[in-house]
């Protein structure tokens, strides 16, 4: 009678031996290299600040800066890892004074590694530390239409008709007729400015939809943007069509994409220059606020403008541009 079972002994004997086990820290590795490129960046930095404060508050410079998060944050209990992180949040509000949007993106950072590392068998527990709780209030007037003038002007007597004046130029325009985020503007490349169409359109990469072709949406240039667009490809041809539409002109990255540090710069010292407190995202603030000043308040149209989701958004800016609370205050005080 045929056997269908070979011996135990032999059965054990033929099974393969057992893989050698990966290197632990390629966890994190693999955590940070499944992120799209900015998270990743985001995510990066936000460890090494965690790794930077635990090697201080728990005096642990004997244990290599790189194998910190392997060898003592995840070998942790769950209640001295929540303290750690506890401690770490309230140094980086409290101390480093970091806003609380900051301060929530770097323990979305540590909260998403842990959960990565309970989902592959590290640890058993999970991070129960809160985020920082947001201002309530915020100031979403920006530059106004009035320090965006002086944005323009003071970028014309500084840089006058250069190539660095005119592409200056064409991205404060971008920011603030289309109220388009910094990355938005920066994604722009040639084939996404067409200045031959009646009438001319840009189509910039809206990321807040992904990160595809078809996110792109077209948008229709007031005729002073598309003169300002003009102006800088005529002193600047782009080589080809994906050529960056903004492009760094110092001597180190001469060429390069203009990074959005480079954008934040621009903007900044131009502010500085014409004493007006600004920033890239500053001249959108300022574009929703004169949007629904030159619209009456209609508050349906500039949301389609800004690209909002929600109308309640849109009514952020019209009740900080119209001041309502004060308003009804002034009423109650008159009676």
């Amino acid at each position: 009678m045929t056997t269908l079972l070979a011996p135990t002994t032999d059965v054990v004997a033929a099974l393969p031996a057992p893989a050698v086990q990966p290197r632990r820290q390629a966890l994190i590795d693999h955590f940070l290299e499944s992120q799209d490129p900015k998270t990743r960046q985001e995510y990066g930095r936000a460890l090494r600040s965690f790794v930077a404060f635990a090697t201080v508050a728990y005096e642990l410079a004997d244990v290599a800066e790189n194998r910190l998060l392997d060898d003592w944050f995840l070998c942790l209990d769950a209640g001295a890892a929540n303290e750690a992180a506890l401690r770490w949040r309230t140094h980086l509000y409290r101390e480093q004074k970091f806003a609380p949007k900051t301060v929530n993106l770097r323990l979305s950072a540590l909260r998403s590694l842990v959960k990565v590392a309970k989902l592959c068998g590290r640890v058993a527990w999970t991070l129960d530390v809160k985020n920082v709780k947001a201002q309530p209030f915020k100031d979403t007037r920006g530059t106004g239409h009035d320090g965006y003038r002086l944005l323009l002007a003071e970028n014309r007597k500084l840089n006058g008709d250069s190539p660095r004046g005119l592409r200056n130029e064409a991205l404060l325009r971008l920011l603030f007729d289309l109220a388009l985020r910094k990355d938005s503007a920066l994604s722009l490349r040639r084939r996404d400015v067409d200045l031959e169409a009646q009438p001319p359109t840009v189509k910039p990469l809206f990321k807040r939809r992904g990160r595809h072709e078809s996110c792109r949406e077209p948008r229709t240039l007031p005729r002073p943007t598309a003169a300002a667009l003009a102006a800088w490809l005529a002193v600047h041809p782009l080589p080809h069509d994906e050529a960056p539409l903004f492009v760094s002109l110092d001597r180190a990255s001469k060429g390069h994409r203009l990074s959005a540090k480079g954008a934040w710069q621009i903007v900044k010292e131009l502010g500085e220059s014409a004493g007006v407190k600004a920033w890239p995202h500053a001249l959108r603030h300022a574009a929703a606020t004169h949007a629904l000043d030159q619209t009456g308040g209609d508050v349906r149209r500039v949301q389609k403008f800004m690209g909002h989701a929600s109308p309640a958004t849109t009514m952020i800016y019209d009740d900080a541009r119209r001041d309502v609370a004060g308003e009804i205050a002034s009423l109650i005080a008159g009676l």
